[in-house]
């Protein structure tokens, strides 16, 4: 296995500076000095500060993992349309040997990039494949807002209610504040009388979703144990 750092010296930097972008668009509204500047320019000082992002992470000095109780990195399937989004998950090694399947899978980082970028990413096929997304969001969620200092604290925020509403979702299909207006403009639609199918409907797709989140994870966890024990 590599480690987080191994791989961003690795790969080709054009390539995971366009991967991160696509993965996390940059902002272009909302701040005065942003709007006093063209749509070009702003791309440039964002690509330019990335870049120079990545530039202080390969040189940066890592604290190294314990191999026993190494943390690792690897790629989890979000299903959605059109195409399967591709993050990850974070596990720690002991866990994966005493657990298994039941080893309990992180998605929030709160460490210092010298901790994280010594973490490894699993040598599996499935994260190999999409390396480039998986450390794409690895990075973004290194620093919580991009690699910005400013605006930590709701980026944080934004992340642990998204990370709410992920857990409700998994656990079944809860109304949300769209489901609600769209209940509200609706509200004379012959569809509003099929609410309890409609429910039923919906907990159907959220335990296909998450099976089949599931399928791949099991998959990721076999090759990874093969490989601690190897």
């Amino acid at each position: 296995m590599k480690t987080v750092q191994e791989w961003v010296r690795e790969l080709d930097r054009e390539q995971l500076t366009e991967t991160y972008f696509r993965k996390f668009p940059i902002q272009y509204e909302g701040s005065e000095k942003k709007e006093a500047l063209s749509v070009k320019e702003i791309k440039n000082s964002n690509y330019q500060a990335f870049e120079a992002y990545i530039g202080r992470i390969c040189k940066m000095e890592t604290v190294p993992d314990e191999k026993e109780d190494r943390w690792i990195f690897c790629c989890c399937v979000i299903h959605g349309f059109p195409l399967d989004e591709y993050c990850y998950d974070l596990f720690s090694a002991k866990e994966i040997m005493e657990n298994g399947f039941d080893a309990t899978a992180y998605d929030f980082i709160d460490e210092g990039h010298d901790h994280i970028m010594g973490y490894y990413v699993a040598n599996t096929a499935l994260t190999r494949e999409p390396i480039y997304d998986v450390i794409a969001a690895i990075l973004y969620d290194a620093s919580f807002f991009g690699y910005f200092e400013e605006g930590h604290e709701e980026a944080r925020n934004d992340m642990e209610e998204a990370m709410r509403e992920e857990e409700l979702q998994a656990n079944g299909w809860k109304q949300s504040e769209g489901d609600m207006e769209l209940r509200r403009m609706f509200e004379s639609s012959p569809l509003l009388q099929k609410a309890e199918e409609l429910e039923v409907l919906a907990q159907n797709y959220y335990r296909a979703e998450r099976d089949y989140s599931d399928y791949f994870r099991k998959h990721e966890i076999e090759e990874i144990i093969d490989e601690l024990t190897f």
